[in-house]
């Protein structure tokens, strides 16, 4: 059976474990004679209804959804844990000192700093303790991120507090563009975005890419044209004197029902 995937444009499903499950789709064709294409498509094959007609671009969101529902373990199974996502951070070597791996040394120095001081609150070791068995976030990040460096080593001593409650993985976003697109903010790919995943493989609540009061920060810094340019500068300030206070608290509150 053939399935057209329209974050990519390639035919057929990309992950093997989908491919078996996905008998309720078939892509029937393309019109490209339209200003605005149209795809055809029928649902519950086994039923053979009659064709429906949808526009492209509104296509889109319900498609992504759909096709992620049937992806989301693969994702997971190919996803780093995330004391192995860390350790690849630090070990990493920057491959362009004029592209965005210019950050990486810094996060690093955080990364670092994190591991060996941060300690969670005690209300938030309760809340780890008692997060259902099971419970699985999985997170997109890349190494050059600040906001990840600040919170991804929070996220990993939430983990080894849990008990083994709560699993943690970690998948590059640049690789992963399909599975960052449905799920945006503000129409952006920002990053750090943890999916808290559910026992069936869809996505239950989501948290990122920052706390609410640096979500805020920055906007406010952006929005003044002259002070635009020290938004991660400023957005670093607070971090330190936060001490990841906001970080761990929203993730419980978010995420483990604190």
């Amino acid at each position: 059976m053939l399935v057209f995937n329209v974050l990519s444009g390639e035919r057929g499903i990309r992950t093997p474990d989908t491919v078996s499950r996905i008998h309720t789709f078939q892509a029937c064709s393309f019109n490209h004679s339209d200003t605005s294409p149209k795809m055809l498509w029928a649902a519950k094959i086994h039923k053979r209804p009659a064709l429906q007609t949808f526009d492209y671009t509104g296509l889109y969101k319900t498609f992504v959804a759909m096709n992620l529902d049937l992806a989301y373990q693969a994702y997971w199974e190919k996803a780093l844990p995330v004391e192995t996502y860390l350790d690849d951070l630090l070990q990493a070597m920057p491959k362009d000192l004029e592209g965005m791996d210019r950050y990486l040394p810094i996060n690093q120095q955080r990364v670092k700093r994190l591991l060996s001081r941060f300690q969670l609150n005690p209300e938030v070791e309760v809340a780890c303790l008692n997060a259902p068995q099971g419970s699985k976030w999985l997170i997109l990040n890349e190494h050059w991120c600040g906001d990840g460096a600040q919170s991804i080593p929070v996220q990993a001593a939430m983990q080894r507090a849990s008990n083994g409650r709560l699993e943690i993985r970690v998948l590059f976003r640049d690789q992963n563009l399909e599975l960052m697109d449905a799920h945006l903010t503000k129409g952006g790919r920002s990053i750090p975005m943890t999916l808290a995943l559910t026992p069936d493989w869809t996505v239950g609540k989501t948290w990122g890419p920052r706390p609410a009061y640096a979500m805020d920060l920055v906007a406010r810094i952006k929005a003044n044209p002259d002070l635009a340019h020290t938004y991660s500068e400023e957005l670093h300030k607070w971090y330190a004197l936060d001490k990841q206070q906001a970080i761990q608290m929203e993730l419980a509150q978010a995420l483990l029902g604190l």
